[in-house]
């Protein structure tokens, strides 16, 4: 279908409307019979879990400092920036699948940073500031049991 439209003395322009995602999308195949669809996520070896929930706590420790730059340098909006970025964060620990040994432990840890990373989400822009602080700190004390924690794998 095209709709030619007319704009001031320019001659009439042909508009075609763009297909729709539906009209695009490839027909869904379903797996044969002979293929498997793993439903459980394979836990990963100590050295990979390591090296990904290592670089993930950093990668928080980091954006805990920063969030704290920002309490200092009164930059609210990108304060809310650091709110998604733990957030984030969090997702990423949470995808790890650790091995089943340490699963109970890990899954508890987290919990607690998650809870933490929650609290301070929610304060954001209610709380006082020292109350934010006291928040990014209770993250930084997850993070470090955590830490701790993965260096005790192997």
């Amino acid at each position: 279908e095209t709709n030619e439209v007319e704009i001031g003395s320019e001659p009439a322009i042909s508009v075609s409307p763009t297909p729709s995602e539906t009209q695009l999308a490839e027909p869904s195949e379903s797996p044969s019979p002979t293929e498997s669809v793993s439903e459980t996520p394979i836990p990963l070896s100590p050295v990979e879990f390591r090296a990904y929930a290592l670089g993930d706590l950093a990668d928080m420790r980091k954006d805990v400092a920063d969030a704290k730059k920002r309490i200092n340098d009164g930059g609210f909006a990108r304060l809310l920036g650091n709110v998604l970025e733990l957030t984030f964060n969090v997702g990423q620990l949470q995808s790890i699948t650790p091995s089943e040994d340490i699963a109970e432990e890990w899954n508890s840890k987290l919990a607690k940073l998650e809870a933490a990373v929650d609290k301070f989400s929610e304060g954001v822009g209610e709380n006082s500031v020292s109350a934010t602080r006291s928040d990014l700190d209770e993250i930084l004390a997850a993070i470090s049991t955590l830490e701790k924690f993965v260096k005790t794998v192997d």
